[in-house]
């Protein structure tokens, strides 16, 4: 039997442009509860909180790196979405910058997660998201 992992981020505090997102940080803990039950998820489970950018994509890197076919792999997000002028996704993070658009340079791309995702031995792959623009 393969390992069961979740990585959960929740961003609710962010730089300018952004509102605020409560919730999302109170979301991840609730899902953090229910995946981390032996008697319900039994997950290994890492929680993001806030993260700036470098951190989210170090921990995505992570959670797709060196895996088994067999194991159970959840990504979780829970914050801002943000569409590019080309349609492009990007996800925010607490340095994320939107005052005058959006800068891509301080969001995370989607294809990184879908690239991170595609070159992954597992089979076994969750991705949820929970955005709002």
């Amino acid at each position: 039997m393969g390992q069961r992992i979740a990585l959960l981020i929740g961003v609710s505090e962010y730089a300018a442009g952004l509102n605020p997102l409560p919730a999302a940080v109170r979301d991840v803990a609730a899902v953090q509860k229910v995946l981390g039950r032996s008697d319900l998820g039994n997950f290994q489970v890492e929680v993001l909180a806030n993260p700036g950018l470098l951190e989210m994509r170090q921990r995505i890197a992570w959670l797709f790196r060196d895996r088994a076919p067999d194991d159970l792999l959840v990504l979780y997000f829970s914050g801002h979405g943000k569409v590019d002028e080309r349609g492009q996704f990007y996800f925010t993070n607490c340095e994320t910058d939107c005052e005058q658009g959006l800068n891509k340079a301080t969001a995370l791309e989607a294809s990184f997660i879908h690239d991170s995702m595609e070159s992954c031995d597992s089979e076994r792959q969750v991705l949820i998201l929970d955005c709002c623009q």
